[in-house]
């Protein structure tokens, strides 16, 4: 049985052999494994022959490689069914993108634009009721001591269908945990 480990700062998703691990580097994520066994790290990256990382910059993982997942949203990575799943992020356009890697690292498939958001914080988060149904929530970023709204949302993965479960807005509100 797989499960999730997250809250609103984690980087860590738990399957039944390891640990998905979401790092971030000065430009974009990438993920890791860590096996339970061993404790060992490898770069979650299906390609024999990839260096992974830069010769001139070791700190650095290709684009080219696997593991690199681009810009994430922080703490969104959860394991369902042993595959990883992330939120990925575009500066430039805002938006937020669900994307679902194989247990390998060689498959990433973007399965739905979550929406948009105006910087990469923890704003989205999200929890598997079953296979094809996600409850998501959001908090607008306004700062402390403002006006803001939260809401609670259920995502059909199978039509793409988001359907509003819960809003509230008020006064230095929140939605912590799900």
């Amino acid at each position: 049985m797989n499960k999730a480990f997250f809250n609103r700062t984690s980087s860590l998703a738990v399957s039944s052999n390891g640990y998905y691990s979401l790092n971030h580097q000065a430009v974009g994520a990438y993920l890791i494994f860590i096996n339970k066994e061993d404790r060992s790290e490898t770069y979650l990256c299906g390609k024999p022959d990839c260096s992974h990382t830069d010769a001139e910059s070791p700190y650095f993982i290709l684009e080219s490689c696997d593991a690199y997942i681009g810009e994430a949203v922080l703490g969104s990575i959860v394991c369902f069914h042993n595959n990883i799943y992330v939120l990925a992020y575009d500066s430039e356009t805002f938006e937020v993108w669900l994307v679902k890697i194989s247990p390998e690292g060689s498959r990433h498939e973007t399965l739905m634009t979550v929406g948009p958001m105006p910087s990469n914080g923890s704003y989205f988060r999200y929890v598997f009721a079953d296979d094809n149904t996600i409850y998501m929530s959001y908090y607008d970023p306004e700062p402390a001591g403002k006006e803001r709204t939260v809401s609670l949302a259920k995502i059909d993965l199978r039509t793409k269908e988001r359907s509003s479960v819960y809003t509230y807005g008020g006064l230095d509100v929140s939605i912590g945990y799900l």
